[in-house]
């Protein structure tokens, strides 16, 4: 006879497909016409962008485009002029075809050079790091207890688990755009050298199943300003904007990592302005992936005192949350140039892709910071330089979690000239997200069976001294007893364990 059991249904998400990948581009690039001879390349810069994202079979393909500029000395050895140029790049991912889950993918410039072949052309190289993550929705059935009146003669072990489980993952793509003022402090611009782009989410709140956040698009720009002196400076402006996105499972207190990732960003003088107010404007897409606490009701046993018990247990697997958090780490050092530094005119850090290692307990985070300075030298001339700093991180994470990392700048560096070059300081941001794979081994299903001639011959009472380790649930099931019955003839409170030293009472139940 097939036991009839009462069942409840979850609904969570996991990681299919979870993968990095990195692409080095190579792009020759003429100059234009209208622009003079290269004497020598002071900077390369760059900002990776996603395109498109495609299911192709078996295969996720990822194109997208870095903005890059060459900043050189013309000719003529006075002031700076700057290529503008769009490198596009591919990459493909092997995936599960049956994959149809939320797909989460992210693109980090990760180095950026240039070199002059001849006066009239260069060679940009660039490697842009792609992570793919793919979320699929998925559910299982537990078993919570007896779904029949009357059998009392069916024991069951109950189990109850607690855990923090992924429980939403949504993305969603916007435009923003607005007209920004320049600071008042800087003269008025005549063209833009380069410019980079950072997105960073704030506070959220959830209201059903929405979650409403705050957010800043952090626009840092090189310009070349306006009158006979052509001076270059730097200047920084912020887009403050807010969204909602609406997801299934979302619940009040769930943990919320909310990743922006830029698409399409332009950013241009308004030619109208006078040099003072830029035309920005960018396609994002917001990445939601929610963790909430769940509470896990099974049973891990069960027995019947008058039947044969055929008992199917399996293993039930799922992904939990170990911790959500952010660190920071504060790099203060120097970068040595070639020439005296009179003052630094702007600063950049890269990173390469993080490694996780495990040391007793902990997790470490490592990753390469590529510090880059631009200078005027006290020659007057300008010039880069570089230094490659090692940066990581300890958390503390239980033995088979696993961890995915992000680093990025924290807040706007900071360099001024020093004795022997340029003293920088900057923060790594560390957004780390610990998991591990969980299992729960539970009753799928029962049937029972009567007892033939082979019925198992047990006394009514049976005194015992309990051996160490043995627990009330094992011996009852062994003396065809229940717990309850045990507990009520030795005067044992709920919660109390059996004492090696103390004889029990086990009677058989009828």
């Amino acid at each position: 006879m097939e036991l009839e059991l009462r069942k409840e249904s979850y609904v969570f998400y996991d990681t299919g497909l979870d993968m990095t990948g990195t692409r080095e581009e190579m792009y020759d690039a003429i100059v234009p016409d209208a622009l003079p001879d290269i004497l020598r390349i002071v900077e390369s810069h760059g900002v990776a962008m996603i395109n498109t994202r495609e299911m192709r079979e078996s295969r996720l393909i990822v194109t997208g485009t870095v903005r890059a500029s060459v900043i050189y000395v013309p000719e003529s050895g006075e002031g700076l002029e700057h290529l503008t140029l769009s490198i596009p790049f591919t990459h493909e991912f092997e995936m599960n075809p049956e994959s149809r889950g939320v797909l989460l993918c992210s693109v980090e410039l990760q180095s950026i050079d240039s070199r002059t072949i001849n006066p009239r052309k260069v060679l940009v190289r660039t490697t842009v790091r792609i992570d793919a993550r793919s979320i699929d929705q998925r559910s299982f059935s537990l078993c919570t207890d007896v779904n029949a009146v009357g059998r009392e003669d069916v024991q069951l072990l109950k189990q109850s688990y607690l855990v923090r489980m992924p429980c939403a993952a949504k993305t969603k793509s916007f435009a923003i755009s607005d007209e920004l003022e320049m600071s008042s402090s800087n003269p008025p611009a005549a063209e833009i050298l380069k410019w980079s782009c950072k997105t960073t989410s704030g506070e959220y709140n959830i209201v059903g199943r929405k979650v409403i956040f705050k957010a800043t698009l952090s626009i840092k720009l090189l310009c070349k300003g306006r009158g006979p002196g052509n001076d270059v400076f730097t200047s920084q402006i912020e887009l403050p904007f807010s969204q909602i996105i609406e997801a299934d499972g979302l619940t009040e207190g769930a943990q919320c990592f909310i990743w922006l990732q830029p698409e399409n960003v332009s950013v241009e003088l308004n030619g109208e302005s006078g040099g003072r107010i830029l035309s920005v404007s960018a396609d994002i897409e917001a990445q939601l992936s929610a963790y909430a606490p769940k509470r896990l009701e099974t049973i891990a046993d069960l027995y019947s005192t008058s039947m044969r018990s055929v008992v199917d247990s399996r293993p039930y697997e799922f992904t939990e949350l170990v911790d959500l958090e952010t660190k920071r780490q504060t790099i203060r050092d120097t970068v040595e140039t070639d020439t005296p530094v009179r003052y630094v005119l702007d600063m950049e850090v890269l990173f390469e892709e993080p490694t996780v290692s495990r040391e007793q307990g902990f997790i470490r985070a490592e990753t390469t910071a590529d510090v880059r300075i631009l200078y005027v030298a006290e020659d007057g001339g300008i010039y880069h330089a570089s230094r490659r700093l090692p940066v990581s991180v300890r958390s503390e994470a239980p033995d088979g979690s696993g961890c995915r990392v992000r680093v990025a700048s924290a807040s706007e560096a900071f360099s001024a000239a020093a004795i022997s070059g340029a003293e920088v300081r900057f923060d790594a941001c560390f957004d780390l997200e610990a998991t591990r794979r969980r299992n729960i081994f539970a009753v799928h299903s029962a049937r029972l069976e009567p007892y033939g001639e082979d019925a198992p011959l047990r006394p009514s009472v049976v005194l015992k001294y309990p051996q160490r380790g043995e627990s009330l649930w094992s011996m009852a099931k062994r003396y065809n007893s229940a717990e309850a019955d045990i507990r009520a003839a030795n005067d044992l409170e709920p919660g109390d364990e059996p004492n090696p030293d103390e004889l029990l009472l086990i009677p058989k139940r009828r």
